[in-house]
């Protein structure tokens, strides 16, 4: 048999001018496999074109899947090179990656649609809703304002970790650090939310905290509660000339209870129980999405019995009468002036002083930190399920009483004291 006859070796150590000499085939096509890289081969069409594959076994063992990836074109490649793509790609299979299988991924990708951010919003709001979160709006809400304002309706795939962190920055920068955390949480559990689903290859805020305050932050407290005085003071400035009735009647309302100031301007009539004992937020409401039933003392009862019920509305709390209120940042600095306070003095403190002051009445920690619809560690909220709503209408109670004889001492002759009034 001459040579022109004898068929070619199926195995052999590869060089470039064997790879070269090897015949094509007459028909079908053939593989010549190196002996220094084991799953290398060349295969050879009978149109004479040659190329570098690499075959493996996704998987473990016979039951793997057997893969073969092609390199490329002899005529075009180096075998050094190939050499070392190999290698390189068996090493990823014996770390249980399949890098045929990730390559079709991404052809596949490359051919849909870019999904913009608007629209990966879009489909997380569905989510949401099927799987009944209850904080969804405020989730979308803080996700449409801070990040899509900030970065723009940009494909997803382009939002990365420096645009992300600008948006929570600039929120910082202007002194708002509270919709700076809260924008960083939903941010990173939305990203989260679209790498899992392979819109993006991973969360580009993965790891992303908030610096540690500093031992200057941490002894600089914000906030402050008010002392009775000072309770008196604004409990007097919302009836003075000049404040909006319903704005009052909202800030007497925040000393009563103790809950926030957007929950409580959002109080709708339907959200009272039939005798007004009861306030029920539902939680697509509240903050931590938890419903919380808030008791109403007598004095808070009176508040709400004198707001207007505007026809079509349902709010309790409305300017317009038909819209809860708003435009805090114009209506609280005018109360300060009418109640003559100093320039430090937050509506937030309200809820501060609330919850010191049931600390000075002697209430259950527990109780009051339910007053405050404040969510109680994991293991306790599994087991225990008790609403303490006569703990919490009592602490009520005390606390209208302690601020009745704050605001109106002459009306009260017997309430209850607190301890270490400053």
């Amino acid at each position: 048999m001459n040579a022109s006859t004898t068929p070619a070796p199926t195995r052999m150590k590869l060089t470039r001018e064997r790879v070269r000499q090897i015949k094509p085939p007459t028909a079908g096509e053939m593989t010549v496999w190196d002996t220094e890289v084991v799953g290398l081969g060349v295969r050879c069409l009978p149109s004479g074109v040659k190329s570098y594959v690499v075959i493996y076994r996704a998987g473990y063992g016979r039951d793997g899947i057997a893969r073969r990836m092609t390199l490329g074109k002899a005529s075009t490649l180096r075998l050094e090179d190939v050499r070392e793509v190999a290698l390189g790609i068996r090493g990823r299979v014996l770390k249980g990656e399949d890098p045929v299988a990730e390559r079709r991924a991404q052809r596949r990708e490359a051919k849909r649609p870019a999904l913009t951010l608007t629209e990966a919003l879009d489909r997380y709001d569905v989510d949401q809703f099927r799987r009944e979160v209850a904080d969804r709006k405020n989730v979308q809400s803080t996700l449409r304002r801070h990040l899509l304002t900030c970065v723009g309706n940009v494909p997803l795939a382009e939002l990365d970790r420096r645009a992300a962190v600008d948006a929570i920055e600039a929120l910082e920068s202007n002194n708002l650090p509270g919709a700076a955390k809260s924008l960083r949480g939903h941010a990173s559990t939305f990203l989260k939310w679209c790498a899992d689903r392979g819109w993006i290859q991973a969360n580009p805020l993965q790891g992303y905290r908030a610096p540690r305050a500093t031992r200057a932050q941490r002894i600089a407290r914000p906030g402050r509660d008010l002392s009775d005085a000072e309770m008196a003071q604004v409990w007097e400035g919302c009836g003075a000339d000049g404040i909006n009735p319903a704005f009052g009647q909202i800030i007497r309302m925040l000393i009563l209870t103790g809950q926030r100031r957007t929950e409580t301007a959002r109080m709708r009539w339907v959200d009272l129980d039939e005798n007004r004992h009861w306030w029920r937020i539902p939680p697509d409401q509240t903050k931590n999405g938890i419903a919380h039933e808030v008791p109403l003392p007598p004095l808070a009862q009176n508040i709400i019995a004198s707001a207007p019920q505007h026809e079509g509305c349902e709010f309790v709390f409305s300017t317009n009468g038909r819209s809860p209120i708003s435009g805090w940042s114009k209506l609280e600095p005018k109360l300060r002036e009418r109640a003559g306070l100093a320039e430090d003095w937050t509506l937030h403190d309200l809820r501060r002083t609330f919850r010191s002051g049931m600390t000075r009445l002697g209430i259950e920690p527990d109780v009051a930190e339910i007053m405050l619809n404040h969510r109680p560690d994991t293991l306790r909220s599994i087991y225990d399920r008790d609403p303490r709503l006569d703990a919490r209408r009592d602490a009520a109670e005390r606390w209208a009483n302690h601020v009745r004889a704050v605001v109106d001492p002459d009306s009260v002759s017997n309430v209850v004291k607190i301890g270490g009034v400053r």
